[in-house]
Parts: C-alpha cells; structure tokens; sequence
C-alpha cells in the first residue's frame, strides 16, 4: 500500500510540474522587479536628501554663519542675509540669531544703598542685535547659537545696578533725585551692554518693587515737601500777582486824583476869574453910578433935598445940642 501512495505521488508532481514553474518564475520576476523600484526610489531618496542638505533659508529676522567640521565658513563675508544659501551636506551646518527687537525680562535684582538700605529692582531690557554683532553674540559670548546670553545680560545689569545704586542713599533714591538716578542706571547699562555685547539698547526699563520701611516714610517726606514748596512758590506767584495789581490801581487812582485836582484847580481858576471880572464890572457900574449922581447934584440942589428925604425916617433927634445944627426940611412951594 505504501509503494502505491508513493507512485501516486510521484505522477501527480510530475504532472502539475510544468504549471507550478511557471508560476513560480512570474512570482520571481516580480520581487525582482520590486527590488529594483525599491533600490531606484531609495536612490531618489537619498539624491534628494542630500539636494536639501545642501540648501536652506534664512527667515528675515534671523542671521547666521556656516560652519563646517566646526569652522566659521568666510567669517569676512559678513552674516548670511535673509534667503536660499547652499552649503555642503554632511560637513556643513548652520548656526541661526534672531536679530528682531527682543524684550528681555532680567527680573528681580536686589541692591543696597550707601546707607546700607536694600531695595529690590525690577529690570527689563529692549535690545536688537546689528549685522556687526552676530559673529561676535555666536561664537564669542556663552554656547554658539546665542543660548547663554540672557544669562551674561543678567550679570552685567545685575553688577552695574548694584554700582549705581551703592552711589546714593535712600533718601537720594526717595527723593527729588529719583528721576535722576534712574536715568543715570539706563545709562550705564546701555553703554555697557552695546560695548560688551556689540547689541543696540533701544531701552532699559526700571521699577522698584522692594523697599525697606524708611523708604516710605522718605516718600512720603519728600512729597510733602515738594507739597510745601509749590504751596511757596504758588504763595510767591499770587503776591507778586496781587502787587502787581494794587501798584497798577494805585497809579491808576493816583492819576484819577491828578486830573481831579487839574480839573479842580481850572474849576477855581475860572470861578475866581469870574469873581474877579464880577467885582470889576460892578465896581466899575458902582463908579459909574457914582459919578452920575455926583454930577447929578451938582447941577441939581433939589435933587440933594430928594436924596435927604428918602434917606430920613421921619423922626426928630431927641436930644438938640448946642450949637447942633438943626434939620430943616424944604416943604414943597417954600422959597
């Protein structure tokens, strides 16, 4: 039974032989053309792998250099500006800085004042880096790619904050000189952070947000002299106003008096020359009539009887003396 089953065997592989090697060459065609489609596309891969490894941009905010086995490529170029820049893949690399306006936040930085008061700071700094500074912000100061300098600005405006500050006691820094000293703080860190980092310092914002309890009381000191001093100068203002005022009415009634009394004086004047001129004229009607009336009598004895008659109240003298002359009055048809 045995030897049947395996001559069955045997003619039926002979029999489906042919059919199963053809089959068997197509399958082998197609995984060998898969290997070759898959050998092609990862050429095409790698082709264009290395096409953009060797090219790559620069934003427009950003600067950089390439470097190659860890040297700066033609540093005498200047930075790569914005754009497409090629480089060669595998050995190259690029090393990128922003160059946008950046607002650093330093944070909290405590001082101590001459008088050995502490107080707390808080800074923020406005900073933007120029072309000239990108090689040396990269390579010369902290990690390449710029990661430490938030940390080196920290230091320096920490030290020069420190300086300036240890200068002036609290109540300098509470006081009228405040403003100033402020001021002076922006000052050195601009010119020390453009000298020691190359960086363009647009702006050095500063608050005090910690002070012992004295600096309170200077505050409030201070302000209440700045109160006192414009009350002063507003006081001064208003009485150099108020003299101003009463010299300008003084001379005005001073004038007002002048023409009354010019206009009082030309008021006299004319009445006395009135007075004068009626006194002359009655004088001269006076003179006049008394000349009239001399010649009058003169020429006229009765005329001196009338006046003597209109001039006697009718009564006798009591008492005759001797010798006395005797009125006698002419009766009308008498000779």
């Amino acid at each position: 039974m045995n030897g049947v089953i395996a001559m069955s065997s045997i003619v039926g592989n002979a029999a489906a032989g042919p059919a199963s090697g053809k089959g068997a060459g197509r399958m082998a065609g197609a995984a060998s053309g898969l290997r070759r489609w898959l050998k092609y596309g990862f050429i095409a891969l790698l082709v264009l792998w290395a096409v953009g490894a060797c090219y790559f941009t620069i934003a427009p905010n950003e600067r950089g250099y390439v470097t190659v086995f860890g040297r700066v490529a033609n540093p005498a170029a200047g930075p790569l500006q914005p754009g497409l820049h090629f480089k060669w893949p595998f050995v190259a690399s690029v090393d990128r800085i922003s160059v946008s306006i950046d607002v650093v936040d330093i944070g909290n930085i405590e001082a101590f004042t001459k008088d050995a008061q502490k107080i707390t700071v808080h800074v923020t700094v406005t900073t933007q880096v120029p072309d000239s500074a990108v090689y040396h912000l990269l390579y010369d100061v902290g990690r390449a790619g710029n990661v430490d300098l938030e940390k080196n600005y920290q230091t320096i405006i920490a030290d020069r904050l420190r300086t300036v500050v240890g200068r002036h006691d609290i109540n300098e820094i509470a006081g009228e000189q405040r403003q100033q000293i402020i001021d002076e703080v922006r000052s050195v860190l601009s010119r020390d952070l453009t000298d020691l980092f190359g960086i363009k310092v647009d702006s050095v914002q500063s608050a005090l947000v910690g002070m012992p309890p004295s600096y309170a009381a200077a505050i409030e000191a201070a302000m209440q002299a700045r109160t006192q001093r414009q009350a002063a100068e507003q006081n001064q203002a208003r009485a150099q106003i108020e003299a101003v005022t009463a010299k300008v009415r003084a001379g005005g009634e001073a004038d007002a008096k002048i023409e009354e009394a010019r206009g009082e004086s030309q008021s006299q004047l004319l009445r006395a020359s009135a007075e004068a001129q009626a006194t002359r004229l009655k004088g001269q009607a006076e003179a006049d009539a008394s000349e009239a009336l001399a010649k009058a009598l003169e020429t006229n004895a009765n005329l001196v009887a009338l006046r003597t008659a209109e001039r006697w109240n009718g009564v006798l003298p009591q008492n005759i003396y001797a010798g006395a002359p005797i009125p006698f009055l002419q009766m009308p048809g008498q000779k």
